[in-house]
């Protein structure tokens, strides 16, 4: 019969079995020091080698990013989950991308690349259908969310007034033109 303690599961029973405790980083020099005083206990070593493996791979998040690319030329903005999605949107390879982006160049003479973590709620399975869009006529700058609540907040307004004037193409407060991107055309 194969032994259990080189999954995960079967290798935290054993040593919970062996020293009575689930709390492994506190007595790990004690579990080492057991390990050395009994090399036939080769079960107790594999279940330990096993126990690390696995929570070195489990800690690790890869951190999700959006990224942006602005045209200089005519103020157009593209964006993209990934430098590669992105890179196809504005012809630019991946490696284009990243190279402007951490050289703090423009990509083709014209595109300004920056990425930015992706919110909590982006991360979900289902795409963001729209990409809400305010352009603030005073600095220039877009500002982009995924919803039109998000959008709201980031502008200091309420849901209700930036759906109202996107749909009338009126100027929210005398600053900010509204506009929405079907994602789904995008693709």
């Amino acid at each position: 019969m194969k032994s259990l303690v080189n999954t995960f599961g079967g290798a935290v029973t054993h040593l919970e079995e062996t020293f009575k405790t689930l709390e492994f980083p506190k007595i790990k020099k004690r579990i080492l020091k057991y390990i050395k005083d009994n090399p036939e206990d080769s079960e107790t070593r594999i279940a330990w080698d096993t126990y690390l493996r696995g929570t070195r791979n489990t800690c690790r998040r890869k951190k999700s990013y959006v990224w942006h690319a602005e045209d200089l030329a005519n103020g157009e903005c593209y964006e993209g989950e990934t430098s590669k999605k992105l890179g196809e949107q504005i012809g630019a390879t991946q490696d284009m991308i990243i190279f402007a982006y951490a050289q703090r160049r423009l990509t083709k003479g014209r595109y300004k690349i920056t990425r930015k973590e992706a919110p909590g709620g982006y991360r979900s399975p289902r795409p963001p259908k729209f990409t809400w869009i305010a352009e603030d006529l005073v600095t220039g700058e877009l500002i982009t969310a995924y919803t039109a609540l998000a959008l709201a907040n980031k502008v200091g307004t309420t849901e209700a007034r930036v759906v109202v004037h996107r749909k009338k193409g009126q100027i929210l407060d005398d600053r900010y033109k509204l506009t929405r991107k079907d994602n789904k055309k995008a693709q």
